[in-house]
């Protein structure tokens, strides 16, 4: 082949790459029968006619929905897209690829599928992996969870912020927000499979949360719009029995007394009317923030509301642990011991919220370095190893959650922690806000 063929060949090949979309993730749709799709190209897309190409059948991609949204992201140098498939059923394997046909050299993305999740409150118990601050460097955990994602370990994924760290880093590749860019790509075969649903960390607040914001652009709508929500700092979803709630709570420190404040405030008090109301047809409450309370300035705020309308447990991050706590009563700051049994693996109708940090799944900031198992303590689980946590509702009345270790923190000699409790509610409600009796309950 002569030189001047060569080049032209390579000049094509970099011409196609830069069309073909990537960083591709899923994310509930808002509606019961659809999911919203993200995705990147690194050159100027025919926003008309750009889009994802699907169907039941790898060898027949026969229906196609244009991109509602496209436009250029300045932050990653890069064109996102957002897509929302509709009219999906429930456990139906969906085969698709992102691309526009109307591209002179188009390059179509990887194929992937998805199992179309049953989000009814009748479907069969759903298993979610839970973790925060996890990183592109050092990503301890990823392995572990691309092989779950293969064997059908877990059905959907809540990533509790701190993502990439940071999104808009460049890492040392030469390009600005490159490491969010690589993080996404590393995750593909997870979020390209599965819902990955996120909230935002301290390490997404750079530029008012703006690669947060572009990245997660689907979100913001269809996810949050459908949850009465203007934006993906804070939504709702229904998934089985459960109401999932995500809140910004770096929205307390970074911007105190700002109107995002209040406007997430007046959203979530709004929401956790309406999910009670529901909460014969789904009576779990389910939240996930990056920070817990004693992490986060002015947490009472919304705090306050989680353990007066009856949110049965909190999923967070931003220490680079796992910390299992007792149910805590931030009324009186007084945790629920009479929940636990006598090896804390069980609590039992626990008069407030539970609260899990899982922030060790793994980033260029090391975990602590120890673990330890006491029941008699307001924190019966606690683990510096690497690793993540898997929730599965059962039943109405029934929640189980396992957290086990991907990487020992001091090499694989080491032993594998791991922690198992049940969550017992016979009847799930709001919580009255005084100050209880002499136990602080």
């Amino acid at each position: 082949m002569s030189l001047s063929r060569l080049v032209l060949l390579a000049s094509a090949v970099e011409i196609s790459a830069r069309f073909q979309p990537h960083q591709i993730h899923l994310a509930f749709g808002g509606e019961p029968d659809s999911i919203a799709v993200d995705f990147a190209t690194d050159a100027d897309v025919n926003c008309t006619s750009t889009g994802v190409a699907f169907g039941t059948s790898p060898a027949a991609l026969n229906m196609f929905v244009p991109a509602s949204s496209c436009y250029y992201f300045a932050g990653a140098l890069q064109w996102q897209s957002q897509v929302k498939l509709t009219g999906l059923k429930a456990g139906t394997t969906y085969y698709y690829t992102a691309g526009s046909p109307a591209i002179q050299h188009v390059s179509w993305s990887e194929m992937y599928s998805f199992v179309m999740p049953d989000t009814s409150p009748t479907s069969p118990p759903q298993r979610v992996a839970i973790f925060a601050d996890f990183g592109y460097f050092n990503s301890e955990s990823l392995p572990a969870l691309i092989a779950g994602a293969y064997t059908g370990a877990y059905d959907w994924v809540i990533h509790a912020g701190d993502i990439a760290y940071d999104m808009d880093w460049d890492g040392g590749f030469g390009k600005i927000g490159a490491v969010g860019s690589e993080f996404l790509l590393a995750v593909e075969p997870i979020a390209a499979t599965r819902p990955y649903m996120v909230s935002p960390g301290n390490h997404e607040c750079a530029n008012n949360f703006t690669h947060y914001r572009n990245r997660f652009a689907a979100l913001t709508n269809f996810t949050a719009k459908a949850s009465g929500s203007p934006s993906n700092l804070f939504y709702s979803f229904d998934s089985g029995l459960a109401h999932y709630i995500s809140i910004d709570t770096e929205l307390f420190d970074e911007f105190e007394g700002d109107e995002l404040v209040h406007n997430m405030l007046t959203w979530l008090k709004a929401d956790l009317t309406k999910a009670n109301a529901n909460r014969h047809i789904r009576p779990w409450l389910m939240a996930f923030g990056h920070k817990c309370s004693y992490m986060a300035q002015n947490s009472s705020l919304w705090e306050s509301l989680f353990y007066s309308y009856g949110v049965d447990m909190y999923f967070c991050g931003h220490v680079h642990s796992y910390r299992r706590w007792l149910p805590f009563n931030p009324m009186t700051n007084v945790y629920d011991t009479a929940a636990a049994n006598k090896d804390a693996s069980v609590y039992t109708n626990p008069r407030a919220v539970v609260p899990i940090v899982t922030g060790a799944a793994g980033c260029q900031e090391p975990p602590a370095a120890h673990c330890n198992n006491d029941p008699k303590s307001t924190s019966p689980s606690y683990c510096g190893n690497y690793g993540f946590g898997i929730l599965e509702i059962a039943n109405a009345t029934h929640a189980h959650w396992t957290w086990n270790t991907t990487v020992p923190l001091n090499g694989s000699s080491a032993p594998k922690f791991s922690d198992d409790l049940w969550v017992i509610v016979d009847n799930h409600g709001p919580r009255t806000t005084q100050q209880g009796d002499a136990s602080g309950f």
